[in-house]
């Protein structure tokens, strides 16, 4: 599933955390569903590794 098709079926004013790992380095983001719809460019294209939930809220692991 790519993320874009999971942004389009959460609700809008959900906050994610959105996490990617290039070269072994990894990087984390927490915004809006809409927030990533409008902005998220090629990321909203790429596959999802994982989707988790924590006592901080919603993760969105992609595939690097």
């Amino acid at each position: 599933m790519q993320l874009i098709d999971f942004l389009n079926v959460v609700d809008k004013d959900q906050f994610i955390y959105l996490g990617i790992t290039v070269c072994g380095m990894r990087f984390e983001t927490n915004h809006s569903a809409e927030f990533y719809l409008d902005n998220g460019g090629d990321l909203n294209y790429m596959e999802i590794a994982k989707v988790y939930t924590d006592d901080k809220g919603l993760h969105v692991r992609l595939k690097g």
